[in-house]
């Protein structure tokens, strides 16, 4: 999934219920009603306090593809090990930027990297 489960500030909690299959690599914020399919959860899955300051822009940046960006000091930066970011022949994240970025052997966990 690599992905970022967080920051909903919605009048209505959690961020997520319901069953969940987690192949690792997710940030996850204030999940209490989940069920994992497989539980605990994936080992390299990170679950950080629901009042956490994740450091994730706010802002939408992009043209075709908006996303969130995280800033720096955010615990989804540098998390995935290049075995498991660069899948399928997939080398870029959702606004074609090279994945992972300059000289660096990790890969950020969500749509962008940092």
């Amino acid at each position: 999934m690599n992905s970022i489960v967080a920051g909903n500030y919605a009048d209505t909690r959690p961020n997520i219920a319901g069953t969940l299959t987690s192949d690792g690599y997710n940030l996850f914020q204030d999940v209490p009603e989940a069920t994992f399919a497989v539980n605990p959860r994936h080992l390299t899955d990170i679950s950080v306090d629901p009042r956490a300051d994740l450091k994730i822009d706010s802002a939408l940046s992009g043209k075709l593809i908006q996303v969130h960006l995280p800033l720096s000091g955010s615990p989804a930066i540098d998390r995935i090990p290049l075995s498991a970011c660069l899948i399928n022949g997939v080398s870029t994240d959702e606004r074609g930027v090279k994945r992972p970025d300059g000289q660096k052997q990790l890969c950020d966990i969500g749509a962008v990297e940092y």
